[in-house]
């Protein structure tokens, strides 16, 4: 299966406040193995890839977005239902920038991304959890090239970044 061409603009207004998230660009490949013949289903996918291009990552009526990444490619994955497991061979991140601002009331901005409505569809604390065997998961390789950050804290000064670092780059 291969899928190319694709684009995303995705909001969601029930984070407090609301934020968006677009790429350019979707490419996705695998290979899949379904075998029904068992007594329990057997689901494999094999030379799983994804790529996203121009991610972007902003809170609403904000100017610019807090995080950009410019390419994101996954290879090498395999997942396997029966076996509970999933394997990347690399994840790859390019040409990115990460705003980190604390803002007058001490918060931070990237924690605003987990400040959820949760409505009425939220189940009771106290429903019991699903047992099942754990997933086992691996990465074998990552890196990031080209990123850079601004950090900013409008609790020493207001409106201009206090650190920037350019070039960022892990491997």
């Amino acid at each position: 299966v291969k899928l190319e061409g694709l684009a995303l603009d995705y909001h969601d207004d029930s984070n407090k406040p609301p934020v968006s998230f677009s790429t350019k660009e979707i490419g996705i490949g695998f290979k899949a193995d379904v075998n029904t013949g068992s007594p329990s289903m057997q689901v494999k996918v094999n030379d799983f890839g994804l790529t996203l291009k121009q991610i972007a990552l902003r809170f609403k009526d904000a100017v610019q977005p807090t995080i950009q990444v410019g390419s994101l490619a996954i290879s090498g994955g395999a997942i396997d239902l029966g076996a509970r497991s999933a394997t990347i061979a690399s994840i790859e991140l390019s040409d990115g920038s990460v705003d980190v601002t604390r803002h007058k009331d001490g918060t931070i901005n990237l924690m605003q991304l987990y400040n959820k409505d949760t409505g009425k569809n939220t189940p009771p604390k106290n429903a019991p959890a699903e047992k099942s065997e754990p997933w086992s998961y691996i990465l074998e390789n990552i890196v990031v090239s080209e990123f850079k950050t601004n950090i900013t804290d409008a609790t020493v000064i207001p409106g201009k970044p206090l650190i920037g670092l350019e070039k960022i780059a892990l491997n």
